[in-house]
């Protein structure tokens, strides 16, 4: 801003984290200690802001056994264990820290409006987090990001936004919450190669969300109730609104309408743990497979139990449903074929058995519908990747139809998979004769990887 003649605007440069504004870290420049002087003035004054608009780091942290990081720790209430000891917690991530800063500079009353990475709204780890924004705020908006609002800055994190209002007393009671998912925010700034139509097409859809959020909230300040208000009970726990947003099991009452009876996973499966250890027999070469996102399980590779870095892993049969636990939402979901039976999948995976051939296809449809993927998402805590956890992901619930029509599903689903190896094997009969010709051989595979141009 000084570049640009504007020499007045107050950006300071300084550890934003450190309430004392130490200097002595900082060297003897004069102007940098003078910034930092004034700085302290503007935060330890009696002026308090208004209103603090930010989206702090994440991944940065401050440790106990660094000295310098452990003079800011013992300064926030958050690094101790608990209010009535001195013992510190061994380290506090940036974006814990942030939040009592900020409650510290906030006149009483004032706002605060913070992007938030949504491991801290829905992680058991960070409860006390929580706990402190429930004492020290009221809750008045929790805005819900795509998953892929960073990505053009490398981030894959699921982040939200909190408007939070710093209580004027402790005894402040909640009042209901202003809530929305948003589809389209942070993710209209396509990259230069998109087409001018279509970075249109996405800034409009942003701007058009923008003007809901708008005047759902003024809706929301001036008192109206409905959909996009969450009641204070609602954001007692966790705070991610795929949690807090009461749509877990929503299709359940239509099912039963319909005469659908309504079982809970666990009940549609026996969990199957039949363990090995790698390590134990160095000289077997193992089959591991893994289960794609569009619900088949492939191979992966061969490999010498002694080659294989798992402590240890699951023995697979033909017939048995494969849940990835970190990818199921993604629809990571497969049933072994024949030809991979005794394979291995890794410890991330569960192994179930659902009765009937099908049986097992019918739940594995059911299962990787977006609606049920949704359910195990409002179960999951995280923000990089939401994994399922059993027996918790166990209480999704599915609609077990009558024993007819889930067999003519399941028998279609498998004739259909049927045709498709058939497919497969009449494919790879046909290209029996390029490949007598040598262009598949190794030797061209690997001279078509050393050129390749990069993806």
């Amino acid at each position: 801003m000084y570049l640009y003649g504007d020499g007045g605007s107050r950006i300071y440069y300084a550890d934003a984290l450190d309430p004392a504004l130490d200097t002595s870290t900082w060297g003897d420049d004069p102007e940098v200690v003078q910034n930092i002087q004034e700085l302290r003035e503007t935060l330890q004054g009696k002026r308090k802001f208004d209103v603090v608009l930010t989206n702090p780091p994440f991944s940065m942290t401050k440790e106990t056994k660094n000295p310098s990081e452990l003079k800011i720790l013992e300064q926030y209430d958050l690094a101790h264990k608990d209010k009535s000891s001195s013992a510190l917690r061994p380290s506090l991530r940036s974006s814990v820290m942030f939040l009592e800063r900020y409650w510290n500079i906030l006149k009483l009353g004032g706002r605060l409006i913070t992007v938030i990475d949504d491991t801290l709204l829905s992680s058991t780890v960070f409860d006390y987090v929580r706990n402190f924004i429930r004492e020290r705020f009221l809750i008045r908006g929790i805005i819900s990001l795509p998953g892929d609002t960073f990505r053009r800055s490398g981030s894959r994190v699921k982040t939200s936004v909190l408007v939070l209002e710093k209580k004027r007393s402790r005894a402040d009671k909640q009042p209901g919450c202003f809530a929305f998912f948003s589809e389209y925010l942070g993710i209209d700034d396509l990259t230069p190669r998109a087409s001018d139509a279509d970075i249109q097409a996405a800034r409009d859809k942003a701007e058009e969300e923008t003007d809901k959020i708008i005047s759902g909230y003024q809706a929301y300040l001036s008192g109206q109730t409905g959909p996009i208000v969450l009641k204070p009970e609602d954001i007692a726990d966790r705070l991610d609104l795929k949690f807090c947003v009461p749509l877990f099991g929503r299709m359940a009452a239509k099912w039963r309408k319909a005469g659908i009876e309504i079982k809970e996973f666990s009940q549609c499966v026996k969990i199957i743990e039949d363990e090995v250890v790698p390590s134990d027999h160095p000289d077997i070469e193992f089959t591991l497979i893994k289960v794609t996102y569009d619900g088949v399980c492939l191979l992966e590779r061969k490999r010498l139990g002694r080659l294989i870095k798992a402590k240890k892993m699951y023995r697979v049969k033909a017939g048995q449903m494969v849940f990835s636990t970190i990818r199921a939402t993604d629809g990571a979901i497969g049933i072994v074929p024949t030809e991979l039976d005794k394979s291995l999948v890794s410890g991330s995976y569960n192994v179930f058995e659902c009765g009937s051939p099908e049986d097992t296809a019918y739940l594995w449809a059911i299962l990787r519908s977006y609606e049920i993927r949704a359910d195990m998402q409002s179960l999951s805590p995280g923000s990089g990747r939401y994994t399922s956890y059993w027996p918790e992901v166990g209480q999704v619930l599915i609609p077990w139809q009558s024993p007819a029509k889930r067999k003519k599903i399941g028998e279609a689903l498998l004739l259909l998979w049927e045709q498709e190896r058939q497919l497969k094997a009449d494919r790879e009969k046909a290209m029996k004769g390029i490949v007598a010709l040598g262009v598949e051989s190794p030797d061209s595979i690997k001279r078509w990887n050393a050129s390749k141009a990069p993806k």
